[in-house]
């Protein structure tokens, strides 16, 4: 069993969900902070998740791990056919007016985008 298989399996049990187990095969074929880069989130995130430590949205992590996993993309009104991984980090931006497209971005995920989560 690879590093990061025996890491999850270690501090999840036998109780640990297949994605977690998906996201750490993954992450040993590849390496966490690809995989996080992949997914919008950082390496510390992806740590955290396969240490069943991770005290934020769960559901956002394994949401954004099955975008990647499947290809799985999105129509954004801004930047046209994008992953939902992509779509989710987005949408976690703050305000940043620094050009037009920042701004496009954070106005489109805060306005009626059918893939906003921010309201949910």
């Amino acid at each position: 069993m690879s590093a990061n298989a025996s890491k999850a399996l270690q501090h999840w049990g036998k109780d640990m969900p297949q994605w977690v187990a998906d996201l750490a095969k993954r992450c040993d074929t590849s390496n966490q902070s690809k995989v996080a880069e992949e997914m919008g989130y950082s390496p510390a995130v992806i740590s955290d998740t396969l240490k069943n430590k991770y005290t934020g949205d769960l559901s956002r992590v394994q949401q954004a791990f099955n975008s990647v996993k499947n290809g799985i993309k999105v129509s954004c009104p801004v930047q046209g056919d994008i992953s939902t991984a992509t779509c989710m980090n987005n949408q976690r931006k703050p305000y940043n007016g620094a050009n037009f497209r920042t701004v496009a971005l954070f106005r489109a995920c805060r306005s009626n985008c059918p893939h906003s989560q921010l309201g949910a």
